[in-house]
């Protein structure tokens, strides 16, 4: 992927890559890659990133808030970065995210002399996260997993303005420590998010399902009148009614950001913003290095039947009526509720 747009709809900030450090979206086999069900970037650990170039922040000085949704596979890398990740040096770190030993991910946060580090030690790699990380107005480094975090570290102030720019999947200062896992939304604000974390951490978990948000046990059947559908209605973790389920159900989701309103950069393979009309991605064909934006179905989800169609080949136009295992025109349906196809072909296309 050649290009990650900026949905937050202030002053844009595009990520972008040479094509030696693109993520791959799709395979060399016609498939998009996903994870949890969803579209997902794969970084390689060695070379893929994503960078805003310059010294480009975002405008990430201060009170600021990161909510990532990732799956890393191994310690010592850059989820996102301003500046150095992996160290006690202060002088040229901003802030950042990395992971560490033992399923750790550590937050930093540093003035250019002192350097804080909060740490979150109940992830567990392998494992599609959603990870959040606010420098608050009261002065504390906070760090979640999931929803869950603990107490906050004192956090510095004013925050080091490092001369290296915001990258994902890589630490900007020794242009290495690269990350090997999936990442599929990163939304930044430059302001503490504190009163609305929950909320937009239930959103995300909505989407991505990433983890249980209420007590299993239902207390009711509700229907909803607009289409009689009926859902079961579980408790929260204080024993009552969920009434996020309930609203949720009611409602149905919408984009994270017409509730929350001033990030500065927002990069998903979901729209977070109704509002917003451009790309999600642009993509790169490895056979030709043609370039081609993507963006998104009516619902909000990432066009994969504009980025299959972009690899130049050609899918059976019901996927649905095949059975497993059955191969129609030279693909062949091999499992799963999302529907996945291996080509027999000689010469597919990567799509990064």
């Amino acid at each position: 992927m050649s290009k990650w747009y900026d949905q937050s709809g202030g002053t844009t900030y595009d990520l972008s890559v040479a094509a030696s450090g693109q993520p791959r979206i799709a395979t060399a086999s016609g498939v998009v890659i996903l994870e949890n069900g969803k579209p997902c970037l794969t970084f390689n650990g060695t070379s893929h990133y994503f960078t805003l170039g310059g010294t480009n922040d975002a405008g990430m000085v201060g009170d600021i808030s990161v909510f990532s949704v990732n799956k890393a596979l191994a310690s010592g890398d850059t989820v996102v970065a301003k500046g150095l990740t992996n160290s006690n040096t202060a002088a040229v770190m901003q802030w950042g995210i990395n992971t560490q030993t033992s399923n750790q991910y550590m937050g930093s946060t540093s003035d250019g002399t002192t350097r804080i580090n909060k740490y979150i030690t109940t992830a567990s790699f392998g494992s599609q996260l959603l990870i959040s990380m606010i420098n608050d107005e009261s002065g504390n480094l906070q760090m979640f997993v999931d929803g869950v975090g603990s107490g906050g570290q004192t956090a510095v102030a004013p925050m080091n303005d490092a001369a290296y720019p915001l990258e994902i999947g890589r630490d900007p200062w020794r242009a290495s420590l690269n990350f090997e896992g999936t990442q599929q939304e990163l939304i930044l604000f430059a302001s503490d998010q504190s009163t609305n974390r929950t909320g937009m951490e239930w959103n995300i978990n909505n989407h991505y399902s990433i983890y249980e948000q209420w007590d299993r046990k239902s207390c009711m059947n509700v229907r909803r009148s607009s289409d009689d559908t009926t859902k079961q209605i579980g408790f929260d973790g204080s024993s009552n009614m969920s009434e996020a389920e309930v609203l949720s159900f009611v409602n149905e989701a919408g984009p994270v950001l017409d509730d929350y309103t001033g990030a500065v950069s927002a990069y998903s393979l979901r729209k977070v913003r109704t509002a917003y009309t451009g790309s999600a991605i642009k993509v790169r064909r490895s056979s030709d290095d043609a370039l081609q934006d993507i963006g998104f179905y009516s619902n909000g989800d990432l066009d994969t039947t504009a980025l299959l169609s972009f690899v130049g080949n050609n899918l059976c136009s019901n996927p649905n009526e095949w059975a497993n295992g059955v191969t129609r025109n030279g693909w062949t349906e091999i499992s799963g509720s999302v529907l996945k196809f291996v080509e027999n072909v000689t010469d597919p296309d990567d799509i990064y």
